[in-house]
């Protein structure tokens, strides 16, 4: 059993039952298996992450008793310990802890912290955005700054990979247009991760980026496609020709 005490395992029972290589109930009990070992153990030394994988991959099969029970015991596990690398799934028995009342907002401070040194996925900012909306409901916004400052710096050094180009450039080649798209397209991510953007911080985030030179490189990669270049003789194949020609001049 030592073997599975990693979260890919749980990866590996869903992808099994997925593939049809066991069924749906012998999947959850093997996930019932673990999640019971790891009890056994009394926690010690488990991956938050692949105790809270366990939870939420047997969220849909169980009982709500049988999942507030794993949610409640997991959630001492995940709050005292550090935040993985990645945390997905502890973000949501996070939140399953809180709607529960098992934990209460200001529990969630430190998580959200931890969170904007180690980076975040689209997902994983997605759960960090319904946690700050939380606490603010609450009146706490003792890491909205922190949080709002992380997020910007996210979307600053990757604007190339979070917004795609056909939506940017939907309209055409209207630089103008394209420029308002982009902020509305920001605007739309930041809303979703829980950050209501000012213009400042639009201003802020799109200072310095070459607009023009992607739209430019967007629709030359357009037209090279719709247009592809005709087919053109390579350096050997050339040399073969020049070589056959000289034999019939020589023969």
């Amino acid at each position: 059993m030592k073997c599975m005490r990693e979260h890919n395992a749980v990866d590996l029972v869903h992808d099994m039952a997925g593939n049809g290589y066991i069924c749906s109930l012998t999947a959850n009990r093997i996930l019932e298996s673990l999640f019971a070992h790891e009890e056994f153990l009394n926690f010690e030394g488990s991956d938050p992450e692949y105790i809270a994988k366990l939870c939420t991959g047997l969220a849909s099969s169980s009982s709500q008793e049988a999942h507030l029970n794993r949610i409640e015991k997991s959630t001492p596990i995940i709050l005292t310990n550090y935040l993985p690398k990645r945390y997905l799934h502890s973000l949501k028995v996070l939140l399953a802890a809180l709607r529960a009342n098992f934990i209460k907002p200001t529990d969630l401070i430190t998580t959200i912290r931890e969170a904007t040194v180690f980076g975040a996925t689209e997902s994983e900012l997605e759960l960090l955005g319904t946690m700050i909306g939380k606490l603010e409901l609450h009146d706490i916004y003792d890491v909205s700054q922190e949080y709002y400052l992380f997020v910007k710096h996210l979307v600053s050094n990757d604007l190339d990979g979070l917004i795609d180009d056909t939506d940017l450039f939907y309209y055409g080649s209207d630089l103008h247009r394209a420029h308002r798209e982009l902020d509305r397209l920001i605007t739309k991510k930041l809303l979703a991760w829980g950050v209501e953007a000012t213009q400042e911080m639009l201003e802020e985030i799109v200072d310095g980026y070459d607009l023009e030179e992607r739209m430019y490189s967007y629709f030359a990669s357009q037209c090279e496609e719709e247009h592809p270049q005709p087919f053109a003789l390579q350096t050997d194949d050339k040399a073969d020709v020049d070589d056959l020609f000289q034999r019939d001049r020589m023969a």
